[in-house]
C-alpha cells in the first residue's frame, strides 16, 4: 500500500463509509485513490448526515466534469443502504434517472461493487438491456434502479394502473438522483420527469428526496435551478457546489471565410486545419490520443466526417474519422465508439449532442467546434470532454465560417457576428456564467401528455388532480392561478373533451375518462417520449441497416446522398414500409436533417456588445485571422457609431438593434407588425423593410409611451397571429386555435418588455 493510499485510510470520511464501501475504494487503481476529491469531501459528510436523518431534503450537487460528482452522491447511499439492510418494504431503494441510454450501461458498470449484489442490485432498464434483469426486479424489486424518463413513463402507463404495483416496485424508495440535471431544462422532457416525479409522490404519499447532478451550475442559476427541481417548495433545496476545483483551460478560435474565385472554400479550408490541429495530438502513455470534433447538426457531421476521412486519406494521415448522431444506428455508433476506444489508433469522432453529456469515452485529447455552440452551459459539456484526468488542460478550438474579410455588403456581414459569438461565449465559460433554465413557457403539449397518462394509470382524472399534481407540485408554474387568472387549464380540458381524447360518462361528475381519440393517441411506444419524434426512413445498404433519415425530406431514386461517412446512390424508396435502399456512390451531397438555427442568449448578446465596445477583450486564444475579423467588427461598430444608434437606415430599410434576446427581439417585431411595418429578423437585429426611420421612431414611440385608451400593444396571443406556425412541440396540434398562440406566446414572446425596450431604442436616438 502506497503511503498516500495510507493516508486516506486514516481520514474520518473514508472511516465513516461501510467497509465493504471502502474495499470498493481499494480496488479502484485507474487511477488508484490517494484523496477525495473537493466536491467528495463536500457532499458526502452532508449526504450521511442527510440521509440518516428521518426527513432528507433535496440536493444539488454542481461541480466540474470528471471531479467525481457521482462518487460524493452514491458511496454515501451505498453506506446508507448497506448498513440499513432489507427494507421492510419491497421496492427500488434509489431511481437513477439519466438522459442517454448509453449513459444508463456505462453507470450501471461504474457502480458495480459499491453495492452488494446480492441485497442491493444494479438494474438498467431500458428498451436494449437485458430482459432478465427487469424480470427479476419485476419479479422481486429491489435495488438501484437506472432508468430514462420514457421508461418512468411507460411505467406508469402500463404497469402501475395494477392496484399495489407503484407500492410494490417503488415502496422503499429513498431518494431520487437525476444525473445531467441541466440536460432537461427549458425542455419537454424536463417537464416530463418533474411530472412524473410529482406522480410517484402522489402514489406514494410522502415526498421523496431528489438529488440533482450538474456541471454547468454556478451561484447565479442557483435559485432558478432549486425552482426547477423542486416547484413546490424550492426552499427545502440545499445546493452543494465545489468552487475549489479549478481546471486548466486553453481556448483557441480560428475564422475563415470563402475567398472570391478561390479553388478552396470556407469548409475545404476547415477540414485541412482540423487534420493538421488534431494530426499533432500524438500520444500518451503509450495511447493515441483522440478527439472530438463538435457540430450543430446531423447533416454537418457526415459532411465533415465524410471530407476529413477523405482529405485524411489523401494526405496520408493515419488518423481516422467517423460520425456519431441520433440518426444512426445503434451499430454504426458502437463502430464509432469502439475506434475511440482502441488504445492504437488516432481517431477523430465528428458528433452532435449525442456525445456531449457525461458518456465516457476515455481520455480525449482536445475537443473541436464548428460554428458557435447552442449555449454556454452546451459550449462548457463540449469542453469538458478533454483534460479530464487530474492536471490535464481541457482544449476546445473553435472554427468559425465567416463572410468576406473588407466585403461589407452589409452591416451584418462587417460585423462579423459569428466570430463575437464565438469569443461571447467563450468569456462567458471563463466566467462559469451559465443560463439560468426559462420557466415561462407553459408546455401545453407536455402538460397533454401528462393528463391522458395519468388518466391511463389512474381510470379518471379531474381538473382539480391535474391542477395539484402538475401545476401546484409539478413544473408546469405559469398556469397557477396567480400567473394564469384567466383559466387556462379549463381551456385545455374542455379542448381535450372536444377532441375525443377525454370525455365525462356521467352528467354532474367531475371526472374524466380516456375516450376513443385518447386511447388511440397513446397506443405503440411513441406516447412515451414527451419530444417531437420525427417518422424516419429506414436506409439499408448492402450488407444491412446503415440507420435512418428523417421522413420529412424529400428523396427519390437517383439522388446521391453522404450517410455514415460514405457516398450513396439511392436505388429504391417503399413509402409504405419507409424503406430506402442504397448503393456506394461516386459522388454525393449531405442528406437534410432537421434543426433550428441557433440564436445568442441574452447572456451571449450582452457579453458581444461588450466586446464591439472594447470594454471586453477577445482573449489570448484568437489566431491572426480570428482577430482580423475581430478588428474588422469593431470598426464597423464604431464606424456606424452602435455604440449610440440603435436604428440604422440600410438598403430600403432600417435596421433596429434592440440588444435582446430572442424572446425580446420577437416582442418588438410583433409590436412593429401590429403598427403595419414589415419586420422581420434578421440574425441579432430587426430589419423593417421599406420604412424611413422616422417612421420606425413613430411606430416606436407608440409602443414606448402608448396613449389613454389606446391599445398600442398587442397582447401575447394576439401578436402570435403573425407567427409562421405554432406548433412548438409534439401534441400542439392538439390544441385549439387560441391555445395555440397562447401556448406559443409564452415560449416566445413577453409583450410586457416592449415599451421598456422601445424607450432604451428611442433613448439611443435622441
Amino acid at each position: 500500500m502506497i503511503p498516500m493510499r495510507a493516508s486516506l485510510e486514516q481520514n474520518n470520511l473514508f472511516k465513516a463509509l461501510h467497509p465493504m464501501v471502502q474495499e470498493w475504494i481499494r480496488k479502484q487503481d485507474e487511477p488508484p485513490w490517494t484523496s477525495f476529491r473537493p466536491v467528495q469531501k463536500i457532499v458526502m459528510p452532508r449526504l450521511l448526515e442527510a440521509l440518516r436523518e428521518e426527513t432528507c431534503g433535496d440536493f444539488i450537487v454542481a461541480a466540474p466534469t470528471a471531479t467525481g460528482k457521482t462518487e460524493a452522491v452514491f458511496l454515501p447511499l451505498a453506506t446508507i443502504l448497506t448498513e440499513q439492510g432489507t427494507p421492510q418494504v419491497s421496492g427500488a431503494s434509489v431511481l437513477y434517472v439519466c438522459p442517454l441510454t448509453a449513459l444508463i450501461d456505462q453507470q450501471a458498470a461504474r457502480l458495480a461493487g459499491m453495492f452488494s449484489a446480492a441485497e442491493i442490485p444494479i438494474v438498467p432498464w431500458h428498451g436494449s438491456s437485458k430482459r432478465t434483469a427487469k424480470t427479476q426486479f419485476t419479479k422481486d424489486p429491489r435495488g438501484v434502479l437506472i432508468i430514462t424518463p420514457e421508461s418512468v413513463e411507460s411505467q406508469l402507463m402500463s404497469r402501475f394502473n395494477t392496484p399495489g404495483q407503484l407500492k410494490k416496485e417503488y415502496g422503499a424508495l429513498r431518494c431520487v438522483v437525476i444525473d445531467e440535471l441541466h440536460a432537461f431544462f427549458d425542455s419537454p422532457r424536463g417537464y416530463q420527469l418533474i411530472s412524473q416525479l410529482s406522480r410517484l409522490e402522489l402514489g406514494l404519499k410522502r415526498t421523496i428526496p431528489r438529488i440533482g447532478l450538474s456541471a454547468t451550475f454556478n451561484e447565479k442559476v442557483q435559485g432558478s435551478a432549486k425552482r426547477f427541481l423542486r416547484p413546490e417548495n424550492a426552499e427545502r433545496v440545499e445546493f452543494l457546489r465545489d468552487t475549489e476545483t479549478q481546471r486548466k483551460i486553453s481556448f483557441c478560435v480560428r475564422c475563415f471565410a470563402e475567398e472570391p474565385n478561390a479553388e478552396r472554400n470556407d469548409d475545404q479550408e476547415i477540414v485541412r486545419q482540423v487534420i493538421k490541429d488534431f494530426s499533432t495530438t500524438g500520444k500518451k502513455d503509450g495511447k493515441r490520443q483522440k478527439g472530438l470534433v463538435f457540430v450543430n447538426s446531423r447533416q454537418q457531421s457526415e459532411f465533415f466526417s465524410h471530407h476529413l476521412e477523405e482529405e485524411a486519406k489523401r494526405e496520408k494521415k493515419k488518423l481516422q474519422f467517423h460520425p456519431h448522431h441520433g440518426s444512426l444506428s445503434p451499430q454504426q455508433k458502437d463502430a464509432a465508439i469502439e475506434a475511440i476506444n482502441s488504445p492504437g489508433d488516432a481517431a477523430v469522432l465528428v458528433c452532435t449532442t449525442t456525445l456531449e453529456l457525461g458518456l465516457d469515452i476515455g481520455s480525449i485529447a482536445q475537443v473541436g467546434q464548428i460554428d458557435p455552440g447552442a449555449t454556454v452551459a452546451s459550449l462548457q459539456q463540449r469542453l469538458g470532454r478533454s483534460g479530464r484526468k487530474h492536471g490535464d488542460v481541457a482544449r476546445l478550438i473553435v472554427y468559425v465560417r465567416e463572410a468576406q474579410m473588407g466585403k461589407e455588403t452589409s452591416t451584418l456581414e462587417g460585423l462579423h457576428l459569428p466570430t463575437f459569438q464565438a469569443l461571447a461565449q467563450i468569456h462567458l465559460v471563463r466566467e462559469e456564467a451559465f443560463e439560468e433554465p426559462e420557466q415561462r413557457p407553459a408546455h401545453l403539449s407536455t402538460l397533454i401528455q401528462q393528463i391522458l397518462s395519468f388518466t391511463r394509470q389512474n381510470g379518471s382524472i379531474t381538473e382539480e388532480q391535474a391542477r395539484q399534481v402538475f401545476i401546484e407540485r409539478g413544473p408546469f408554474v405559469a398556469l397557477r392561478r396567480e400567473n394564469d387568472p384567466d383559466g387556462h387549464l379549463e381551456l385545455l380540458f374542455a379542448r381535450l373533451e372536444m377532441a375525443g381524447l377525454l370525455e365525462k360518462r356521467h352528467l354532474g361528475n367531475q371526472h374524466y375518462y380516456l375516450a376513443a381519440n385518447g386511447l388511440s393517441l397513446m397506443e405503440g411506444h411513441h406516447f412515451y417520449a414527451a419530444f417531437q419524434t420525427y417518422s424516419e426512413f429506414s436506409v439499408y445498404g448492402p450488407d444491412g441497416l446503415l440507420g435512418k433519415i428523417p421522413l420529412g425530406n424529400s428523396y427519390k431514386v437517383g439522388d446521391r446522398i453522404i450517410f455514415s461517412r460514405q457516398l450513396w446512390l439511392i436505388t429504391s424508396i417503399t413509402r409504405q414500409n419507409r424503406v430506402i435502399r442504397v448503393v456506394p456512390a461516386a459522388a454525393g451531397q449531405a442528406p437534410i436533417f432537421p434543426g433550428d438555427p441557433i440564436t445568442p442568449s441574452q447572456e451571449v448578446i450582452t457579453t458581444m456588445r461588450g466586446l464591439y465596445e472594447g470594454r471586453l477583450a477577445p482573449g489570448d486564444e484568437v489566431s491572426d485571422s480570428a482577430r482580423d475579423f475581430f478588428q474588422e467588427g469593431q470598426r464597423i461598430f464604431q464606424e456606424r457609431d452602435l455604440a449610440r444608434q440603435r436604428l440604422l437606415a440600410e438598403g430600403d430599410g432600417v435596421l433596429v438593434f434592440p440588444w435582446f434576446d430572442d424572446r425580446g427581439q420577437m416582442s418588438l417585431m410583433s409590436a412593429l407588425r401590429y403598427w403595419g411595418l414589415s419586420a422581420m429578423p434578421a440574425k441579432i437585429c430587426i430589419f423593417v423593410r421599406g420604412a424611413s426611420l422616422e417612421k420606425v421612431k413613430g411606430a416606436l414611440a407608440r409602443l414606448a409611451d402608448p396613449k389613454p385608451g389606446q391599445r398600442a400593444i398587442p397582447s401575447g396571443p394576439e401578436a402570435a397571429r403573425n407567427a409562421d406556425s405554432l406548433l412548438i412541440d409534439k401534441h400542439d396540434h392538439l390544441l385549439s386555435p387560441y391555445l395555440q398562440r397562447w401556448n406559443f406566446a409564452s415560449f416566445r414572446l413577453d409583450m410586457e418588455r416592449v415599451p421598456e425596450m422601445a424607450r432604451s431604442i428611442l433613448s439611443s436616438a435622441a
